[in-house]
């Protein structure tokens, strides 16, 4: 409020006595009455000079919406440490996922409705003219949760402070407030009803808006995710509430808070699987790796564009122990993880569940000379995917180390790009899914193997089990499915058979963590057929995996003079010739 206008409302109000309208006036029962506070300067009855109606009714309705605006939602609200996270953030995109009723929808309500009336602490947002999206999973839904918990009474609770005797934020995490639950009464709404210009409706009858026009000159439109995302819109904020319908809406509104640079929020339970959320909150992990990097390397670390955030229903105080414990026991172990711990329903559905960067990746290194080598290859018309692996001379593991993901090839392109990454390096066996392979080329009357075996051959590239061609590689899917998990299992020794390159395979990192088994579209259970379209190195994987992946001793004559294992006999026949006191040579 004004100065000048407050003021004034102090001046009415301390004129204000026990002659009004007729009769005795009491302030403090005046305020009762119309069930709002005021600030205790501006109550002051010691003065009783007569006023005019007209002054008389200023007075009241100035004080009345003086005293509202003291409690209205935006001023109260008191968030939890999890959710002042969130709010502090300035990253482009945020998610916040969690438990149901973990706080995650109220917690992005209030995100929007500061943007909407110019109250952000962080200034993120324009203070006028900006325009928000908000896109719910139905139209229902941004009418039934995303538009009432913006504009209805209730998103929380309040109570009146004994000491200030002021209402206040319910704060159960105090005693004193939970001896005095009962005397709690619903918020306001987040969105005062005096920032509101004009609703256009979807469906006024289902309370369901279009477009929320505000006096601070900001517009929020809503949006069914089954419909089109729009286009040519820059947006200074976008809200997704839940998991969304529409694949195409993530990239779209990506694109559409860019020249404003605008915010990304999307509050969810992923318990669908939904690839948008799932491949956002990659991005957040990734983004995690990086930073750390930079920290534990002393550099300063890059800016964070992608931030994600897990509010579980154990951290909200405002919902009873005996609530979440009633709650937890009704659900099976799956559902416990998604909806009362926030993990994502992705990981459920995930072929290899088990694998895990921190357990299956390591940083890369060169191979040595003279450790077996192994490769696959799915050839295809649109991408032709290659793998490769090599064993070491001691232990039983199998290090992944490099692969190709070559868009529109052709046998020679693939050859060439082999021949110049690999050079000369020594393989034992190659591997070729056989599917394609064995198609005829109606020009030539040749198999696919069969090009890509002269091509292999012109460019001087061997393998030690074929002097031309290729180990067929096995269909059976379970099988080789199988024999993955068993390689990502953990051993007696608490390490897993299989270890990746992870820098040198991103395409194979992108594939695992998102290769997953099909839901059926009838019972919606979780199927044991993975959908396999696009999953080029999830193919040879399990390939690689199907095969007699065990060392073999090079051929004599046939290790790299700068080889690791020369280096090794070296030092070791070094240390013999130290102990013997006798020269041993090695040429």
């Amino acid at each position: 409020m004004a100065k000048a206008k407050k003021d004034k409302l102090v001046d009415l109000t301390k004129n204000l006595g026990a002659e009004v309208i007729g009769h005795d006036f009491d302030i403090n029962k005046f305020f009762d009455s119309i069930d709002v506070d005021a600030p205790s300067e501006v109550i002051d009855t010691s003065a009783s000079p007569k006023l005019s109606t007209t002054q008389i009714l200023e007075a009241r309705l100035a004080i009345e919406e003086y005293a509202r605006r003291q409690f209205e939602s935006l001023k109260i609200f008191e968030p939890t440490p999890a959710q002042q996270k969130v709010f502090d953030c300035v990253s482009r995109w945020r998610i916040v996922v969690g438990s149901n009723r973990g706080g995650k929808t109220l917690t992005a309500a209030v995100e929007v409705a500061r943007a909407l009336c110019g109250k952000d602490p962080k200034n993120k947002y324009p203070l006028k003219d900006g325009r928000a999206i908000i896109v719910g999973k139905k139209l229902q839904d941004c009418g039934k949760v995303q538009w009432r918990k913006l504009a209805n009474a209730g998103a929380f609770k309040m109570i009146r402070d004994e000491t200030t005797g002021l209402w206040r934020a319910y704060r159960p995490w105090i005693k004193g407030d939970v001896d005095r639950k009962s005397d709690t009464r619903l918020a306001p709404p987040l969105i005062p009803n005096r920032f509101i210009a004009d609703i256009s409706w979807e469906d006024k009858k289902e309370k369901i808006p279009k477009t929320v026009y505000l006096k601070t000159g900001w517009e929020a439109t809503f949006f069914s995710s089954d419909s089109d995302p729009p286009n040519g819109w820059d947006i200074d904020v976008a809200w997704f509430d839940e998991e969304i319908i529409g694949e195409s809406w993530p990239s779209e509104i990506y694109a559409r808070i860019l020249d404003r640079r605008g915010f990304f929020l999307w509050s969810a339970t992923p318990q669908n699987a939904t690839q948008g959320l799932y491949a956002l909150h990659e991005r957040a992990e990734k983004e995690n790796l990086v930073i750390e990097e930079a920290l534990k390397e002393g550099r300063v670390p890059p800016e964070r564009k992608v931030s994600e955030f897990n509010l579980q229903l154990d951290l909200n105080p405002h919902i009873d122990d005996d609530v979440k414990e009633d709650f937890a026991s009704v659900l099976t172990e799956d559902e416990y993880d998604v909806r009362y711990q926030g993990n994502y329903a992705l990981n459920q559905l995930l072929v290899y569940g088990e694998y895990r960067k921190d357990v299956h990746g390591i940083d890369t290194y060169p191979i040595p000379w003279e450790w077996t080598r192994f490769m696959t290859i799915d050839p295809g018309v649109q991408v032709c995917g290659i793998l490769c692996a090599a064993v070491p001379p001691v232990g039983n593991e199998v290090i992944f180390y490099q692969e190709f993901y070559i868009q529109r090839a052709d046998p020679k392109m693939v050859a060439d790009l082999f021949k110049s990454r690999m050079g000369e390096a020594p393989f034992y066996d190659f591997i070729m899914d056989m599917r394609f392979g064995r198609q005829t080329n109606a020009g030539t009357g040749r198999t696919t193997a069969e090009h890509y075996a002269s091509a292999f051959h012109a460019a001087g590239i061997r393998c030690l089990r074929h002097a031309r061609g290729f180990t067929h590689a096995s269909d059976d899917v379970t099988s080789g499915i199988t024999a993955v998990k068993n390689g990502l299992a953990l051993q007696d020794d608490g390490n897993p058979r299989f270890k990746f390159m992870w820098r040198q395979l991103p395409m194979l990192s992108h594939e695992i963590r998102r290769y997953a088994n099909k839901r059926d579209p009838k019972t919606k259970l979780v199927t044991n057929t993975p959908d396999s379209s696009k999953f080029h190195m999830m193919d040879c994987l399990r390939y690689m995996s199907m095969c007699d992946l065990r060392y073999r001793r090079p051929p004599q004559g046939s290790v790299h003079p700068s080889s690791g294992y020369l280096l090794l006999q070296r030092k070791k026949l070094k240390n013999k010739q130290g102990n013997s006191g006798k020269g041993i040579s090695l040429s």
